[in-house]
C-alpha cells in the first residue's frame, strides 16, 4: 500500500474507531485493518496521541521534536520544548535584545516538510495572520526562516490550560462552557471574515487562560477558502494536508483529501460542543451539535455565525433552529420564557389557530421594562416565523384552509412589518428578509401553491431583495446571506415570468441567482442542494430566452443544462430531485424547439420526443417521491401534458391532444375539489381551457368550444379588472377573446366573429403599447386577429 494511501486508510480507521468502545478498539482494529502490520501501526499511533492531553500543535499528529533546534532565532532565545506536532514542534522563547524584554512562543516548521512553492504561501498566510487583532485569537508577531532554512512564526505565549485540562481543574457550569464556546466561535468568525480557515479546530488548540478566556491557537497552513487548488499544481500533498487534521474532529470530505473550507471548520465546532457539553445533553444542544456535524455540507449550519446564534437561543429559550419545527415547542419555548404570561400564551395560541383574529400589537407596549419589551419583541418574531412557516405549512396541508390561509399570511405580514421598522441586528434583517421572500411564495409564488395575490407577492419580494442585497453588501463573506440573496432572486424571476410576463427581469434575476450558486460550488462541489438550485436556476434563464425573440440561445442552453443535469443524475437513480430538474428541463426543451423550427423541419419532432421523456418522468417521480411533494409533481405534469397539447395541435393530431388536455383537466379538477379557493390549480384549469377551445374545434365540437370560450372569458375578463396594471391578466383575457372568436368563425357566425376579433384586436394593440410583445406574440395576436379581420 502507498504512503499516500496508507494515510488516508488509518485516518478513516481512526475516525471510525473512535465510535467504539474503548475497550473493543483493540479487536475492532483487528479485524479491519487487515494484514498490514504498518497501517495497524499507524492507526495505534494515531490512538494514542489522541489519548494524551500534552498541548498539541498542528494537530494530534505527535512526532518528535526537531532533533537540534538552534538556539537562537533572531532576537530571541530559545527557552525550552513546549510541544511538538506534525508540522513541527514549539518552544518557549525570551526576546533579550534591544531596550525591551518578553516572552514569546516560536514555533518551527519541519525540514523537508515545505516545499518552494508552499514556504512561499506559508510566508504569505502569515503576514495575514500577523494583521489579526481579537481578543480570543493568540497574536502573531513575526517570522521568517532560520539560518538552516527552516521556517518559524513568532506568536504570543499563552499562560493557559489546555480546554480538557480546565473542564477537569474547574468543572464549569454548562452556561460557562457555552459562553466560552460562544467566545471560540466569535473567533472562528473572525477568521473567516478574513477569508482565513482554521482547519484545525480541536480541543488541543484552544487554551484558556486564568480569566477563563479562551484562546485559539495554532492555525496551521489555513488558507483563503479555494486557494489549495490552485495553488499547489494539483494539490498539497495528502500526508501534508493529514497534518493539519486531527481525526475526530475532521470533517469528512477533509478525510477524503478534500480542501478545507469553511464548513469543515463548522463541523469541527461541533465536535468541540460535544467535547465541552458530555452526555446525557439537552436535547436543543445535541441537535444542534448533529446539524453543525452534519455528514453533507448542505445540512450543515452555513456559518459558524449561525451556529453560535442557535447556542444563543438555547441559552435564552428561544425556539433553537435545528430542532424539528413543530408549534407545540415554539409555544413550549414561549411559555418558559414568560410562565407568568402562561395564560396569555395559550389565548394567543388558540386565537392563531381558529383564525388570528386576538393577536396584536398592543401587549408589547403594555410591558414598562426595557428588558420585557425586548421579550416580548422576540416572542412576536417567533410567532411571525411560526405563523409563516410552521402553522402555513401545517395548515396548507389539509384541503379547505385557503381562507384561513389568506388571513395567516395577512396576519404574518403586520408582524413582519413591525419587526422591520424597530432596531435591527444583521442575523434578524436575515430573518425579516427571509420572512418576505417566503410571505411572496405563499401570496402568489408560481413555483409552489400560492394564494393567488400577485401584487402581494411582488410587494413582498421587492422588500426581500432589497434587504438581501443590502446584506450582501455590508457582508459579502457570509455564505448564508448568498444563499438567501440567490433563493430570493429564483423566486422573483418566476414570479416575473410567470406571474407578470416580465421576461427581462426573469432572465435578469435568474442570471444573477445562478452566479451566485455557481460561484459558491467554485469552493465546494460536494453540496447537492446547491448544484440543484444552480440548475434550477439556469433552467428559469433559458426559459426566458425565447419569449425576448431569442429561442437559439435558449435551445443551446437548454441543451448545455440537459447534460448537465443528465451526468450528474445518471449515478443518482434515486435521487427524485434531480430527476425532477431532468422532467422539466425535458418539458422546456420540447417548448423551445417547437417555437424554434417549422413543422417541416426534423427538429421539430425533437420538441415533441422530449415533451414525450417529460411526462413519463413526471409519471415516475410521482411513484418514487415523498407523498408530501407528489401534488406540486403532479402539477408540474398538468403543465407538461398542457404542452405536448400544444405540439399536437401544431400536428393536427387533434383527438390525441384533446387527451392530454382532460388528463390536465382531471388533475387540476382534484386539486380544486380538494380546496376550491386553490387560485394556483384554478389558474392552471382556466390554461389548459384556453387550449381546450382549439382542440375541441379540431375534432369537431364546435358548439362546447363556444360555451368553453365565453364562460372562461368571463371571468378573466373580470379578474382583469380587478387588476388593471397586470400584463397577465390583460393578456389572459384577451387570448380567451380571440380564442372566442376563432370559434364563432368555425361554426359559421362570421359576423358575430368579427365584431369579437375587432374587440380582441383593440385589447392586443393596447396590451403592446403598455407592455410591448415580442414577434412571436404579435404574431400570434395581433396578425391573427388582422387576418381574420380581411375576411370580414
Amino acid at each position: 500500500m502507498a504512503e499516500i494511501e496508507r494515510e488516508r486508510r488509518a485516518l478513516q480507521l481512526f475516525e471510525a474507531m473512535l465510535e467504539i468502545d474503548a475497550g473493543a478498539r483493540e479487536r475492532w482494529l483487528a479485524e479491519h485493518a487487515g494484514d498490514d502490520p504498518q497501517l495497524r501501526g499507524r492507526v495505534t499511533q494515531l490512538h494514542d496521541a489522541h489519548c494524551n492531553n500534552a498541548i498539541r500543535t498542528g494537530g494530534a499528529i505527535e512526532e518528535a521534536a526537531i532533533e537540534e533546534p538552534p538556539e537562537r532565532i533572531g532576537a530571541y532565545r530559545l527557552e525550552g520544548l513546549i510541544g511538538s506536532g506534525g508540522m513541527g514542534s514549539v518552544y518557549a522563547a525570551r526576546r533579550d535584545r534591544g531596550d525591551f524584554e518578553h516572552e514569546v512562543a516560536i514555533k518551527l516548521i519541519k525540514p523537508g516538510l515545505l516545499s518552494e512553492q508552499l514556504t512561499e504561501r506559508f510566508g504569505r498566510e502569515r503576514q495575514l495572520l500577523a494583521s489579526f487583532s481579537h481578543p480570543n485569537i493568540a497574536r502573531l508577531y513575526d517570522g521568517g526562516e532560520t539560518d538552516d532554512g527552516l521556517p518559524f512564526i513568532v506568536m504570543e505565549k499563552v499562560e493557559g490550560i489546555p480546554l480538557g485540562d480546565w473542564i477537569d481543574q474547574t468543572r464549569p457550569s454548562l452556561p460557562e462552557r457555552l459562553a466560552l464556546f460562544l467566545k471560540v466561535c466569535d473567533a472562528v468568525s473572525y477568521a473567516h471574515g478574513h477569508l482565513v480557515v482554521h482547519r484545525d479546530l480541536t480541543p488541543s488548540n484552544i487554551l484558556v487562560e486564568l480569566t477563563n478566556e479562551p484562546k485559539l491557537i495554532d492555525f496551521g497552513i489555513a488558507q483563503p477558502d479555494g486557494t489549495e487548488r490552485r495553488d499547489a499544481d494539483g494539490g498539497a500533498p495528502l500526508v501534508l494536508r493529514h497534518l493539519t487534521l486531527t481525526p475526530g474532529y475532521a470533517a469528512p470530505e477533509r478525510l477524503r483529501g478534500e480542501t478545507a473550507t469553511t464548513l469543515s471548520d463548522i463541523y469541527s465546532a461541533g465536535r468541540l460542543l460535544n467535547f465541552l457539553v458530555p452526555k446525557p445533553r439537552p436535547a436543543e444542544l445535541q441537535a444542534i451539535a448533529n446539524k453543525a456535524t452534519a455528514s453533507e455540507t448542505d445540512d450543515r449550519y452555513q456559518s459558524i455565525e449561525a451556529l453560535a446564534a442557535d447556542v444563543r437561543r438555547h441559552l435564552e429559550n428561544r425556539p433553537v433552529a435545528a430542532m424539528p419545527p413543530s408549534s407545540r415547542y415554539r409555544f413550549a419555548k414561549f411559555i418558559k420564557r414568560n410562565p407568568a404570561a402562561s395564560s396569555l400564551s395559550l389565548v394567543l395560541a388558540a386565537a392563531v389557530i381558529l383564525g388570528l383574529g386576538a393577536t396584536s400589537w398592543n401587549w408589547i407596549e403594555a410591558e414598562r421594562a426595557r428588558e420585557e419589551a425586548q421579550q416580548r419583541f422576540d416572542d412576536v418574531r417567533g410567532i411571525a416565523n411560526f405563523m409563516l412557516f410552521d402553522l402555513y405549512e401545517e395548515l396548507q396541508r389539509r384541503p379547505g384552509n385557503t381562507a384561513t390561509l389568506h388571513r395567516i399570511a395577512d396576519e404574518a405580514q403586520t408582524y413582519l412589518v413591525r419587526l422591520r421598522n424597530g432596531a435591527m441586528s444583521p442575523d434578524l434583517r436575515l430573518e425579516i428578509a427571509r420572512g418576505y421572500h417566503r410571505l411572496s411564495d405563499i401570496n402568489g409564488g408560481p413555483s409552489s401553491e400560492n394564494l393567488g395575490r400577485t401584487q402581494e407577492a411582488r410587494q413582498a419580494m421587492d422588500l426581500a431583495l432589497e434587504d438581501l442585497d443590502a446584506l450582501a453588501n455590508e457582508f459579502p463573506l457570509r455564505r448564508d446571506v448568498k444563499l438567501s440573496l440567490a433563493g430570493a432572486l429564483y423566486s422573483d424571476a418566476v414570479l416575473s415570468f410567470i406571474g407578470e410576463d416580465d421576461n427581462e427581469r426573469a432572465l435578469a434575476s435568474s442570471r444573477r441567482s445562478a452566479a451566485i450558486y455557481q460561484k459558491l460550488l467554485e469552493y465546494s462541489a460536494d453540496q447537492p442542494q446547491v448544484r440543484l438550485a444552480w440548475y434550477r436556476s439556469r433552467l428559469q434563464a433559458a426559459r426566458a430566452l425565447p419569449w425576448l425573440d431569442r429561442p437559439g440561445e435558449g435551445i443551446a442552453e437548454l441543451d448545455r443544462l440537459h447534460n448537465d443535469v443528465t451526468a450528474y443524475a445518471k449515478p443518482r437513480a434515486t435521487d427524485w430531485e434531480a430527476l425532477a430538474v431532468l422532467a422539466t428541463i425535458s418539458s422546456e426543451i420540447g417548448n423551445a424547439y417547437v417555437w424554434e423550427y417549422a413543422i417541416d423541419d426534423p427538429r421539430y419532432m425533437v420538441g415533441l420526443n422530449h415533451a414525450d421523456l417529460a411526462i413519463s418522468r413526471y409519471t415516475r417521480l410521482i411513484e418514487i417521491a415523498p407523498r408530501v411533494e407528489r401534488p406540486l409533481l403532479r402539477e408540474q405534469k398538468l403543465s407538461a401534458l398542457y404542452r405536448r397539447s400544444l405540439i399536437l395541435g401544431d400536428l393536427e393530431r387533434w383527438p390525441a391532444a384533446l387527451a392530454d388536455l382532460r388528463q390536465a383537466e382531471r388533475i387540476a379538477n382534484e386539486a380544486i375539489a380538494s380546496d376550491p379557493d386553490d387560485m394556483e390549480a384554478v389558474s392552471k384549469r382556466e390554461t389548459v381551457h384556453s387550449q381546450m377551445i382549439y382542440a375541441l374545434l379540431g375534432v369537431g365540437n364546435t358548439t362546447a368550444a363556444i360555451d368553453l370560450a365565453r364562460s372562461l372569458y368571463e371571468v378573466r375578463a373580470e379578474r382583469a379588472l380587478g387588476d388593471p396594471n397586470n400584463a397577465s391578466l390583460a393578456s389572459e383575457a384577451a387570448n380567451v377573446r380571440l380564442a372566442l372568436a376563432d370559434a364563432l368563425l368555425e361554426a359559421g357566425r362570421r359576423d358575430n366573429a368579427c365584431g369579437v376579433y375587432r374587440r380582441a384586436l383593440k385589447d392586443w394593440r393596447t396590451i403592446d403599447s403598455r407592455w410591448p410583445l415580442n414577434e412571436q406574440q404579435r404574431a400570434n395576436n395581433i396578425t391573427h386577429a388582422e387576418n381574420a379581420l380581411l375576411r370580414c
